[in-house]
């Protein structure tokens, strides 16, 4: 009689502690509609061989793709070419955060190298206060361009 209670307490336990666990896994995923959209401002690359080089109006889009997930594409006249494919969104209190790997297409004129890449990006639901970083291990040591809101910082004279 009391194993078959402590089976049922266990066995109520384990179903309680299911329910809230799918309940969380819920209230962590982040709708796509949330953080799909234009983000604009300025970028700041830095590799092993140097750091601080910035460039003025930059964008990345994150847009919903036909099968419900999202893409992101981040073209810059400086770095090249960044394309990424299912992003996976989790909701962190107020901020959404966002990881995918994808490709940079980099080089001069004709000359263009494909690279792999990875993004790795934050933002409120207002999209005004975000990071987005994209790297690419093989390129310069390491080279990461990140986006952020806003004018690129004046140079130090």
């Amino acid at each position: 009689m009391k194993g078959s209670k402590l089976i049922k307490g266990m066995a109520l336990a384990a179903l309680v502690f299911g329910a809230i666990a799918c309940n969380d896994k819920e209230e962590a995923a982040a709708p796509v509609a949330s953080i799909a959209g234009t983000y604009s401002g300025y970028s700041e690359a830095s590799s092993a061989y140097f750091s601080g080089m910035y460039a003025d109006g930059e964008t990345a889009t994150i847009a919903e793709t036909a099968d419900g997930g999202l893409s992101c594409a981040f073209v810059s006249e400086s770095w090249g070419e960044f394309s990424f494919s299912d992003l996976a969104v989790v909701r962190d209190g107020e901020a959404y955060l966002f990881t995918a790997s994808g490709t940079a297409l980099m080089g001069m004129g004709e000359t263009k190298t494909e690279y792999a890449a990875t993004l790795a990006g934050r933002t409120d639901a207002g999209k005004e206060h975000f990071e987005i970083a994209f790297s690419m291990p093989a390129v310069m040591g390491g080279l990461t361009v990140t986006l952020r809101p806003g004018s690129a910082p004046a140079a130090e004279e």
